[in-house]
Order: structure tokens, then sequence, then C-alpha cells
């Protein structure tokens, strides 16, 4: 049979034909058609739930397949039991198999045709099947259109029913297209919270325009977005994200949000605007995450990137860099502006190229990032702190240093010392020095080393690697900046105090180069304890290391007088030990040999002051500070002696006021122990005397107030004689204590009134410290009480809370054993009972209980074996009788079972045959109907690119015309601003035109005010005409075919306005003339 016999024989069996209409595929579904007759009903049901028809439990075999052929329908797009008959369903097959022929462009004009929406999509399938749906929907009546309405779109809102079904179709086929146009946006795997026809229709329509147009327009379009011409992004990829913001600008404010926390960008800086600038601003926020994740993805730094703008901008220069070629590239690497010293630009594309894609991001970074990757590059940026400097001069700095930074990787890679420097100058010296110091010999190299300076006992002799490299550090050294050297300095722990600020910078840097010279190259000198590290410079460590050497060499009588000449008091100590003396003379020397800021320092680790010394030379200030330190030596020597050093301030005073202080206190010292020993004679001479001795020591005869004359008689009252003694032995103290303090202690208050006339300042400070000292002590006193008292309560009340804790938990622990021993004793008084029980046996009932039970066993054992019998012997009987009928009917069982299953078996394979040869079939047609939509997708696409183009020729002509005549209105309205500016200022050098000036103005302010009230009508009447563009729909053709409606904006309206403005314009340029 040939294919059309078999598409006759399948519509005359009732069944439409599967597509594709191959003759394979019309056999095979006829051989399907014929095996359903033949199936058994079980088999049929099963078919029909395999398929997901509506099946019931009473239904026979010809309403099972009369439901599989409805089902054909179905597949086809013809639900043809909701039409009238069948030759409807089969004219409606037949126009769905001339729309399947057609091309995309002829079904888009079909729609157009028919003034439906369907015209959006631009796929063949989704374009025949709504047209198909289209057409069996207008052959339906008015209730099945009304079932189709409400059994396929449930989720779509209901239709206003009228009475008059003549009134209710129209509107009902206008709801059925736009629940159509919805479902096949839902089934294209859209988003699916897009739910109205109007939102729909919009996103379709310009998905459609972007599709026809080109890779050009396409970035054309995204730089109106704000978006830079990517070249590495594809077509479907720029489609899509152009897409997206279709989307957003149809959802809900809420649902906006919701996308915003998914996609982790801010929108609660908005609350307080309205709704409309709310979505609008989400929707760019949205669409500049996406942008960003996307560049992100890709390597750009966004999140570095002060802005969008600025991400777009490196994206742009990206692009463009991108399709230059080699020559251009290096002309862009020339317009940099990079110092000469830079050399030529690299010599590969890829890395001229790497490196222009980063000059273009440091182009667009904040000044921080730049200071960052300078950091990353190890470049310096020291002389940029304390420079005033505009944010762009700051900006081109950075920019140049990141360049360098770049060739200094680059240099660096080839082992050559630049990092951390600032310039390319100071770099291209490195290398030239480098390169030099590669073309010498090791005489040479050893030459060059000496005149670093360093002696030749500094350090061990290097190898000639080791003079390379150290030389090399020294070139570096060499062109670092003054900051770079210090931060150097401070790295490796070397001072960097003692330069004086007033040298220059190159005098300063050579201070330090030689610092680091003598601290990375005097390794023996480390070696033998001398600390380089302290020391200015290398002839200060050479001296220093020459008297350390000679103080080790020298013996110990020449190191005893050395040391004894260092002018320390010979009372004050004895003379220590040879490691002690020589530790001591060590250490002058090093001190001898320090710069000032580290005199300094030592003075503050002893506890010296160093105040005082303002105005002073260096030299003096360094005489001074070694004068203290020495000063405090012998203080401690001295103090050694009774007390501890702790005890004196002399640590807080200058070397003066410790001079003078430790002498007051040695004469403090040595006065009271003259005192003591002139006490103690007296109180024996006044011993003696009492005792009647007549004689009375030289210089201390008592006088008659005190001793009777000699001869003379007194009487004394006996009671009297102990008070008198008293009294007599208080004056001889009196007298004693004046004796002393006229004989010892007046001339310490002499000379102490005579230091007071000559230094006040020193007595002064000595009465502030002690009164200092008492009230600091008497404050210390004071906390440490309040402390002790707060330690002692907390300490009781810690106490008490243990005490407690412990009572309370010894009483808890209590009450537990209380009541388990309580437990344990009842348990123990039951099981004594229970025992003793057993043990009494009262009255034989042991004997007794024990008979009962046997007598019971007994009965029970007889009575279970009766009923055994019995149950055995009626089980026989039973079996007997069954057996028979049982086993014919296990016989008739098995074997209508083996033939169920046989015929089962042999149903499933030829199902699970014809299954696979239809599945197979299928994805050929699908392979098939996709290699045609792609190609009719492109003609299409190519198509709709020239009608856009000139679509948009045609706007962009009449967008320029327009903005063109507003230019010259704005010109116009300036120059008539400058004119009466003019005149304003001419008319006031005459003041007899005065009222005829006040005329002029309001004039033209009347003029003004009658263009600013044509140019509201004009926006107006533009407002009103766009609104009703974009208001128009699918029946925009037939609006047009009809009469305007009132109130619409027409061309006669702005010709009108046009005219007004015209009139105006020129009246007022007459007026200006006049």
């Amino acid at each position: 049979m040939t294919l059309v016999e078999l598409k006759a024989e399948c519509r005359k069996i009732g069944v439409a034909p599967d597509l594709p209409p191959t003759k394979a595929a019309l056999v095979r579904q006829l051989s399907e058609v014929l095996l359903w007759g033949e199936l058994p009903l079980s088999a049929l049901r099963d078919l029909c739930k395999d398929r997901g028809l509506p099946i019931r439990g009473d239904q026979r075999r010809a309403d099972l397949v009369s439901l599989l052929r409805e089902n054909s329908w179905t597949a086809r797009g013809v639900p043809i039991q909701r039409l009238a008959d069948e030759t409807v369903a089969q004219k409606l097959l037949d126009q769905a198999e001339l729309l399947a022929a057609k091309g995309i462009g002829e079904l888009q004009a079909e729609c157009r045709r028919k003034e439906v929406p369907f015209d959006v999509f631009g796929e063949q399938v989704v374009l025949v099947a709504c047209l198909t749906d289209l057409l069996v929907w207008e052959e339906m009546s008015t209730d099945s259109l009304q079932l189709e309405y409400e059994q396929r779109y449930k989720w779509w809102p209901r239709a206003e029913v009228s009475g008059d079904s003549s009134q209710e179709r129209p509107p009902l086929l206008r709801r059925l297209v736009e629940a159509r146009l919805v479902e096949a946006w839902k089934q294209a795997g859209m988003d699916k919270r897009i739910t109205t026809f109007q939102a729909t229709e919009a996103i379709l329509r310009e998905i459609r325009r972007f599709h026809g147009l080109s890779k050009k327009s396409l970035q054309e379009e995204s730089l109106r977005r704000g978006l830079p011409a990517e070249v590495d992004l594809d077509r479907l990829s720029l489609l899509e994200r152009l897409t997206m913001p279709l989307v957003w600008e149809q959802l809900t404010l809420q649902e906006l949000r919701k996308d915003c926390q998914l996609r982790d960008v801010s929108f609660t800086a908005l609350r307080s605007r309205v709704e409309l600038e709310q979505k609008r601003e989400l929707v760019e926020r949205l669409f500049s995450a996406v942008c960003k994740a996307a560049w992100a993805a890709k390597g750009l730094p966004v999140k570095r990137l002060a802005s969008m703008a600025a991400a777009a901008r490196v994206v742009g220069r990206t692009a463009q860099l991108a399709e230059m070629s080699f020559p251009e590239l290096q002309a862009a690497y020339r317009a940099l502006g990079l110092a000469p010293e830079a050399g030529e630009p690299p010599g590969a594309r890829r890395d001229l190229l790497q490196l222009l894609e980063c000059v273009a991001l440091w182009q667009e970074l904040p000044l921080k990032e730049l200071q960052k990757d300078c950091r990353e590059l190890e470049v310096s940026t020291s002389s940029l702190t304390n420079v005033r400097l505009s944010e762009a001069e700051h900006r081109v700095e950075l920019l140049q240093r990141l360049c360098l930074g770049v060739q200094l990787k680059v240099w660096s890679a080839q082992g050559i010392p630049v990092k951390r420097l600032e310039s390319m100058q100071a770099a291209v010296c490195v290398v030239q020095r480098v390169q030099q110091l590669r073309t010498m010999d090791e005489a040479s190299l050893r030459k060059e080393y000496a005149c670093l300076g360093l002696p030749e006992d500094a350090g061990q002799k290097p190898a000639k690697q080791e003079l390379m490299d150290r030389l090399q550090q020294v070139a570096r050294w060499q062109q670092l900046p003054l900051r770079e050297l210090q931060r150097e300095c401070k790295d490796s722990d070397i001072s960097t105090g003692g330069v004086s600020a007033k040298l220059n910078d190159e005098d300063q840097k050579s201070a330090f180069v030689e610092r680091l010279v003598l601290a990375k190259f005097a390794d023996l000198w480390v070696a033998r304890s001398v600390p380089i590290k302290r020391l200015c410079g290398i002839s200060a460590a050479a001296k220093l290391a020459r008297e350390l050497a000679r103080l080790q060499a020298t013996k110990e009588d020449a190191l005893q007088l050395e040391y004894s000449n260092l002018g320390l008091p010979k009372a004050a100590f004895k003379m220590p030990e040879l490691k002690d003396a020589l530790a001591r003379l060590k250490l002058v020397a090093l001190r001898r040999e320090l710069p000032v800021h580290e005199l300094r320092r030592e003075c503050q680790d002893a506890g010296a002051s160093t105040g005082g010394l303002s105005g002073l030379c260096d030299e003096a200030v360094r005489r001074e500070l070694l004068e203290r330190l020495s000063a405090l030596v012998r203080f401690e020597l001295r103090a050694h002696r009774s007390r501890t050093p702790e005890e004196e301030p002399v640590q807080d005073l200058a070397y003066l006021e410790a001079q003078a202080e430790i002498w007051s206190r040695d004469q403090i010292l040595a006065d009271q122990d003259m005192v003591c020993e002139a006490t103690e004679k007296l109180q024996a001479m006044m011993s003696n005397c009492r005792r009647g001795s007549g004689s009375h020591p030289k210089g201390l005869v008592p006088s008659d107030r005190c001793w009777p004359p000699a001869g003379s008689a007194q009487l004394v009252a006996l009671h009297r004689v102990p008070e008198l003694q008293e009294a007599a032995e208080a004056r001889e103290r009196s007298q004693a204590l004046a004796l002393c303090f006229s004989a010892f202690a007046q001339p310490w208050a002499d000379r102490r009134a005579s230091l007071a006339e000559r230094r006040p300042e020193i007595v002064e400070k000595l009465a502030e410290l002690l009164a200092r000292g008492s009230e600091w002590r008497r404050q210390g006193l004071d906390e440490w009480h309040g402390w002790a008292g707060g330690r002692r309560r907390q300490r009781a009340q810690g106490l008490v809370v243990q005490r407690c804790l412990s009572l309370s938990r010894a009483s808890r622990a209590m009450s537990l054993w209380e009541v388990r021993r309580a437990r344990i004793a009842m348990r123990a008084r039951r099981a004594e009972l229970v025992n003793s029980f057993l043990r009494a046996d009262v009255g034989g009932l042991q004997a007794c209980s024990l008979r009962t039970w046997r007598e019971a066993t007994v009965d029970a054992r007889r009575y279970r074996l009766g009923c055994q019998i019995a149950e055995s012997a009626f089980g026989d009987s039973l079996l007997r009788k069954v057996w028979q009928s049982w086993a014919a009917r296990a016989r008739r069982s098995a074997t209508a079972r083996a033939a169920f299953e046989a015929v089962d078996e042999a149903a499933k394979r030829l199902l699970w045959q014809q299954v696979l040869q239809g599945w197979l079939e299928w994805r050929r047609r699908a392979a098939a109907l996709r290699r045609g939509a792609e190609l009719v997708a492109g003609r299409l696409a190519r198509r709709c690119v020239r009608s856009a183009l000139g679509s948009w020729v045609e706007v962009a002509n009449t967008l320029a015309s327009l903005e063109t005549r507003y230019l010259l209105q704005v010109d116009d309205f300036r120059r008539r601003a400058r004119r009466r500016a003019w005149s304003a200022l001419l008319a006031g050098w005459h003041a007899a035109a005065a009222v005829s000036r006040e005329t002029c103005q309001q004039a033209r302010l009347g003029k003004v005010f009658a263009c600013w009230r044509l140019a509201a009508q004009e926006q107006l009447l533009l407002r009103r005409y766009l609104q009703e563009c974009s208001a128009a729909n699918f029946k925009g053709k037939a609006d047009r075919r009809s009469e305007p409606k009132t109130g619409s904006v027409g061309p006669s309206d702005l010709e009108k306005l046009y005219r007004q403005m015209a009139e105006q314009r020129w009246d007022a340029s007459e007026l200006l003339s006049d």
C-alpha cells in the first residue's frame, strides 16, 4: 500500500496518523490498532492505564478501543470528543498537516492574519501547536469552548459567562488564546512567575526582536544598557543576558527582593522610595550582579573596583585590546607615557597583552587597591606619603610604579636584586651595575669589595659568588630611597638613630648603607660579641673591636691600673675580680663609641635621667651622658656599703643633683656617727659624776642651778629625792644635746645653708621629692589597706559559702543514706519473714501443697494426651475427604497459570518490541524536526535582522530630527536670554528708558510663558501618544482601520502645536529685533 492509501486506511478506522507520516510509522500504527481488537480485556485496560487514559471498571472493549482512538486524535492536538463529528476532525487534521509543512515566516504571517499574538514565538513546533489549537477552538461550540477552558486552564482566571452565546464566544476565544500563550511560555522552560498575558507577550516580542538581531546589533543593545562589548561572549550568552532584565521588569517588588536575596544584592536602603523607583533600581542592581558574576568567573576582580561603570570600562578596554594587532598593542604601550628607561615593550604578544590588561585594570582601581598592588609587587611608595598630590597625580604616579613593578618582577626572575625600588632610573642603574659586576673577574670583585671600607679582620674571606651577591646587594641599597633604607635597617634590627636630619638625603643614605654593610658582612666581629648593630659606622666598630682585643690581651696588673684610672673613689669599693673588672672596662669602651641615641637608651635602661640636655651640641650631650653613667656607677658602689640602690632617688635626678644628694647623705651619715660617739662619752661622764666624782669633764662644768656649791647644806625632804633626781637627769641630757649640736651639728647646718644660698634649686628639688615620696607612700598605703580589706572580706565570704555548700551536700548525702538504709532494712525484714515461714512449715502446709500440685499435674497431662489423640484421628479423616478434590483443583490451576504466563510473556515481548520501534522512530522524527527548526530559525533571524535594522534606521532618523529641533530651540532660548541680559545692562545706563524696559520685559515674559505652555502641551501630547502606542495589543490592525477614538492624539494635533510654537518663536525674534 502507498502512503496515501495507508493514511486513508487510518482515517477509515477512525485513527489520526502519527507524525511524521511515514510508511513504516503508519504500518506500525495500523498493526497496533488491529492488535487492540485481539488483546484480552485486562491487557487492554493495562494499555489504557499506561497511556494515562481515564477508565472505569464497567467499561467494555468497545469503550476502551474508542478511548485509544480518541487519544490518537488528542495527541495530534484535535480533541475529537468535543467536535461536532469526525469529518470536522479530519478537516482540522488536514489543516494541521498543511501548517506543519509551512515555514516560520509563513506561520507568523498566518498568526498576524488571524490577529493572534502567537507570532512572538520563533520555533515552528510551538507555532504549529498554537495555530492547531486555534483552528480546533474555532470549530468548537460555545459549550465545548467553556468546557475546554475550565478543564485545560484551571489556573487561568475564570471568564464571565453571559446569557447570549454569540456575545460570550469572542471573549472566551480571546481568553483561550491568552492562556495558550502563557502555557507555551511555561512549556518553553521560562520563568513561571510570569502569569499574565500582557507581560508574557511583551517579553516574547522583545526576545523575538533580540533573536532577529545580529551579534553586532546585540552588542550595541548591550552598550545602551551600559555594558561593554565583550569579544569572547557568544551570541547565546549575550541573548540570555539581555533577556534577564525583561523578565525582572515584569516581576513584582516582593519577587524582585527574593531574587536579590538569592543573588546577595542589597536592597534595604531603597525602602523609602516609591515602588516604581525601587523596581527600576532593583532591576539595575540584579543586572549588575549578573554581569559582575560573569566577569568574576572570567578572572576580573570586580569586588576591588569602585563601581559597575568602572568594571564595564575595564571589560570594554580588555575587549578592545584583544582585537588589536601586535603593532597596535605596541603603540598602546608607548602611549602609556612610561619612563624612557623602561625599555622596549615585551616581545611576545601574549605578555604585552597581559601587561596592557593589567594597566587597564589599574586605571580603574581605587588608590588603596593600587597601593596594595604596589606592596604585592614590592614597589616602594614611601616617598608619596608626605607629598601633597591630587588624586589624579597620585594615581598617575602609582600607575608608573606598578608598571615598574612588572619590569622589576622580570628582572628579579633573572636574579637581579631590584625589590622595593621606586623609580625606573634607579632600577636601570642597579641592572647596569649587576651586569658590570658579572663581567668582572675575582680580583676585580675583591677590589670593589675592598672599596666598601670594611677591614679584613671584620669578616671571613668570601668566595667569588658570595662577593657577587654582596656587591649586588650594596648596589641595590645605594639606589633605595631613604625611607626604604630605614625600613631595611629596622628589618635587620639595626639602629637608625644618630643620623643628623641636617644632612641631605645622599649623606643619610650613605650612613645607612655603611651600617647595613657593617651588620651584614662583619661576621667575625659578630662572633667576637661586638655589638655592631648599635654602632654608627665602620670606623667606630673597628675602633671598638681593637679596644676590646687590647683589653682581652692585657695582663691583670695593667687591667687593675686601668680600672683604677677610671676615676672611681678608692674608699667606695675594693678591687673587683679580674673577670668583673674586664667586663666593666669593656662596657666603658663600648659606651665611648656608642652614638648619642644609644647612650640615651643606656641611661634609660640604667635608670639615669636624660633630661636637661636641650640646646647642647652632640659632643656636649655625649660628655654629659657619660658623666651621668659614671656618677651612677659611683653611687652604686657607695650604696653597696650599707643600703640598696633602690633607696636612693638619684636615678630620677640630673647629674649635678645626684652628686649633691650623694654628698649630703654621706655627710649626714658621718655626722650621725659622731653624734652617737659624743653622746656615749657624755653619758659615761655623767654617770661618773653621779657616783660622787668631783671631777668634771673639760668644758662641761655644771652651773650653780644644777649643782649646789661646796660646803652648803640644804634640807631636802625624803619624798622629793626621786623627783629631784629625774629633773637633774633631764637637765643633764638637754645640756649634753645642746653641747653636741653646737659642737657637731652647727657646721652641717652652716654647710647646708651655704648650699641653699649657692644652689637653691637643689634644696627645693629635694624637698619636692621627699614630699612627693611621702604622698605616694601614703596613697599606696591607703590603696593597699583597701585592697587588703576587700581581699579579707572576699576570703571570709568564700569560706562561709564553702562551709554552707559542704553542709548542704553532707545533709543531702545523709538524707539519701537514711532512705537507702531504711529500704535495705525493710527488704531484709521481708526476706527474713519469708525464710522463717518456709522453715516453720506450719501445719504441714508444704506437704499438702506438693500433693495437690502433683495430682493436678497428672490430670492435666492425661487430658492433654486425650486431646491430641482425638485431634489426630479427626485430621486424618478430614485429609482423606479433601485430598482428591484439592488435587484435581491444583492440577487445573497449575495448567491455567502456566498458559496465562506464556500468553502474558508473549504479549509483553511483542509490546516491548513495538514500543522500542516506536521510540526509535520518534527520536528520528525529533532529530529531523530539530534540524529543520534550526534551519528555519536561522532564516527567520536573518529576515528579522533586516526588518529590525530598517525600522531602527527610521526611528534613529526621527530621534535625530527631534534632537536637532530641541537643540535649536534651546539655542534660540539661550540666545534670547543673552540678548535680554545685554539689553538690561545697556538699559541700566539710561534712566529715561525705565518705563519702556519694564514693558519690554513683561512682553518677553509673556512670550516665555507662552513658549513654556506650548512645550508642556507638546510633552503631554507626546506622553499620551506613547501611552496609546504601548497599550496597543494584537487587535491593533483592526483599530487602525476603524476611525480614531475620541480623545486620542493625531497628527493634526501635533501639526497645530508645532505651528503655534513656530509662530511664537518668530514673534519672539521679531520682538527682539524691534
